[in-house]
């Protein structure tokens, strides 16, 4: 399902350590993100939405997480012409695949650094 192609290529590029400090960034700070989204539902804050879901779009990009990066894309548009929240569903959708993606990294991750 998913390839990590950009991985392995940081990973021969720029190194293990490299792809290990990404890897946690983005594990890190994603749940935070997603909270984030959530409170601008709360705060009517579309602005902060769309440059949320603008850097998680970003950020599963950088790991070729193609499904949500298109959610997170779809969030970010459709934040600048619907009421957030209608949202909520699509946001949902992008935790879960969130959520799968990350126990595909991690096991990635741990069979390509045994």
């Amino acid at each position: 399902m998913y390839t990590f192609d950009l991985l392995k290529e940081y990973h021969t590029e720029l190194g293990k350590n490299f792809v290990l400090e990404l890897t946690k960034t983005f594990l890190e700070n994603s749940p935070e993100k997603f909270k984030t989204l959530h409170q601008c539902i709360q705060d009517n804050d579309s602005e902060t939405f769309s440059r949320t879901a603008h850097s998680l779009k970003s950020s599963a990009k950088t790991f070729d997480a193609h499904l949500l990066a298109d959610l997170c894309y779809n969030l970010e548009k459709d934040s600048k012409t619907e009421p957030l929240n209608t949202l909520k569903p699509i946001i949902d959708q992008a935790e879960n695949e969130y959520i799968v993606f990350k126990q595909a990294l991690k096991k990635f991750l741990i069979d390509k650094y045994k």
